[in-house]
């Protein structure tokens, strides 16, 4: 893979994941909301989106951990091969 595809693959990756933050972050502050007016749909459906928000970060949390162990993986190769 080039580099030039892995840099625009990670900053669509970071984008999403950034925007997965915030929609969690809303879902939370919703499902607060929800809470405190005593409104019971707006609550789970805060808590979801909260949720959904957690789960579309760690996925993308985890394929940026895998990209930069391989990364890595290519550097150390390409430093033994310099020897």
């Amino acid at each position: 893979m080039r580099l030039g595809m892995m840099g625009a693959k990670t900053s669509l990756d970071e984008t999403i994941s950034s925007a997965a933050s915030w929609g969690s972050a809303g879902g939370g502050a919703t499902s607060l909301y929800g809470w405190l007016t005593s409104n019971e749909m707006l609550a789970f459906i805060g808590a979801v989106v909260a949720v959904l928000g957690f789960l579309v970060n760690l996925i993308f949390q985890v394929r940026r951990d895998r990209r930069e162990a391989e990364l890595h993986a290519a550097r150390m190769a390409q430093l033994g091969e310099k020897d």
